[in-house]
C-alpha cells in the first residue's frame, strides 16, 4: 500500500504505531496510535491533522499531552500531495489490510 510506504519514508512510524500494521514499530512511541480512531474520521479531518497537527490534539493520555502544541514536525515542505492522499487512505483502510501488499505493488 502506497500510504504505508509514504509513512515509512516520512518516518511517521518513528513516533506512531498504526493499528493492524506493526511495520516500523518502535518501543518508545511518543505520538498517539493511529488507525483506529482515524477509520471513523473523514479524510479531510485526517489530512488536516497531518498538515496542521496542533489544530486538534488527541485527548487520550500520553506524553504528547504535555503541551497544547503538537510535537509533530511540519511536513508541508517535504510531503507531496500524493503522499498525503496515500497516508490518509492507509489510515482509513481496514486494519487487516494495512500490512497487505496490493496487486499493483506485487507487480513492481
Amino acid at each position: 500500500m502506497a500510504g504505508r510506504h509514504a509513512s515509512q519514508d516520512l518516518k511517521c512510524t518513528t513516533c506512531h504505531r498504526v493499528a493492524g500494521d506493526d511495520v516500523g514499530h518502535h518501543p518508545t512511541i511518543t505520538g498517539p496510535a493511529l488507525g483506529s480512531m482515524q477509520a471513523t474520521q473523514s479524510a479531510d479531518e485526517i489530512a488536516g491533522s497531518i498538515v496542521d497537527p496542533s489544530h486538534v490534539i488527541s485527548a487520550k493520555d500520553g506524553d504528547w499531552r504535555e503541551t497544547t502544541l503538537s510535537k509533530m514536525g511540519d511536513y508541508r515542505d517535504v510531503m507531496t500531495v500524493q503522499q498525503l492522499i496515500d497516508i490518509v487512505a492507509y489510515l482509513k483502510s481496514p486494519p487487516g489490510q494495512r500490512g497487505a501488499t496490493s496487486p499493483m505493488q506485487r507487480a513492481k
